[in-house]
């Protein structure tokens, strides 16, 4: 009897510490820009993003809202796809404070590229070498690296400009973010960060500045929102002198979200943790249609389409993984713990 208590008790303490690490756990990101029609609190404060690796911590606790931003995702004009050739779709922010600005992409498969980007100041045409992001999904440790060029607009310059972009999983861990709006932030997030520095080149000044742009997106573990991100501009110029300037971003809503949040409302697991038998069950007219199951290193273990409930999973390993359970009315990422 005494002994059998201590195996309990062992047994309770290992499902405890699996649910602990869940906080911990960082996901594959399946969607480098945010959803359809989010909107932003832009922010002004303090923040550290130099925490990187596993079971990071960033504070930004002590932010204050100066404004906001909505984004949106369109299919590119004529015109934009003889501008930007290979663009495929437009990523526009548009705030109250710099305006409108657009990234326009190159999505061909799995793979991910920028072919231009503007605002009110300045076009990047990456006319002569297109800069790939990466390749979906993206995990922790995933590290892209890759060359970019082409033509620019600033003001009344115009000229050329050549450099690299690298793109790095860099972090997973906890964020937290102060009520901005919508309600304070807490929870499990992956981290991408992508910096490009190019050379910028003028008639008679082949080395005019050094430009320096750097981003950070922060995607929420539980759904894939990018619930927060930071975008660091830094200027060298031996003619126009030097400058710097951050632009601070926090969710406040997201069609991502809402939608993924009525659907997991009726997808559940019917007992979790497992040890043999996965039962996935939907109700509300939804239908399950397919599952794809990974381990906390974003390897795909277990991939079942078209198949019946219940699901032997006897042979996996015992540990947490991530099941993506693909429906009629979309998908939702289930956290399951494996006995």
């Amino acid at each position: 009897m005494f002994t059998n208590q201590i195996v309990m008790k062992l047994k309770l303490l290992c499902v405890l510490l699996l649910f602990v690490s869940l906080c911990w756990s960082q996901s594959a990101i399946n969607n480098y820009f945010s959803a359809p029609a989010s909107t932003y609190a832009i922010a002004s404060g303090t923040i550290d993003q130099s925490p990187v690796g596993a079971n990071a911590l960033w504070d930004f606790t002590s932010l204050s809202s100066t404004g906001s931003s909505a984004d949106a995702i369109s299919t590119p004009t004529a015109g934009e796809t003889s501008t930007y050739p290979g663009t495929t779709g437009v990523f526009t922010v548009t705030n109250n404070i710099m305006g409108e600005n657009k990234i326009f992409f190159n999505q061909s498969g799995n793979q991910l590229s920028i072919t231009g980007a503007t605002n009110p100041d300045f076009v990047l045409n990456y006319s002569s070498d297109n800069g790939l992001l990466g390749n979906y999904p993206f995990n922790f440790n995933d590290t892209y690296a890759d060359t970019i060029g082409g033509t620019f607009t600033f003001g009344a310059l115009n000229g050329t400009f050549a450099g690299n972009i690298n793109t790095t999983v860099d972090a997973y861990g906890i964020l937290s973010v102060n009520d901005l709006g919508q309600g304070a932030f807490n929870g499990s997030v992956t981290r991408i960060k992508t910096e490009q520095v190019v050379v910028a080149s003028v008639m008679f000044f082949p080395n005019a500045a050094t430009i320096t742009v750097t981003n950070y997106n922060y995607y929420n573990d539980a759904n894939g929102d990018l619930v927060f991100r930071t975008s660091t501009v830094d200027i060298v110029s031996s003619l126009a002198g030097n400058s710097n300037a951050t632009t601070i971003e926090s969710l406040l809503t997201s069609t991502l979200s809402n939608q993924k949040i009525i659907i997991d409302e009726y997808v559940t697991i019917a007992q979790n943790p497992v040890s043999e038998i996965l039962d996935i069950r939907t109700t509300n007219g939804i239908v399950f249609m397919e599952l794809q199951l990974m381990d906390m290193n974003g390897k795909e273990v277990l991939l079942l389409k078209n198949t019946a409930n219940p699901i032997n999973i006897a042979h996996l390993p015992s540990g947490l993984y991530l099941g993506k359970v693909i429906t009629n009315k979309g998908d939702v990422v289930k956290k399951i713990i494996k006995l």
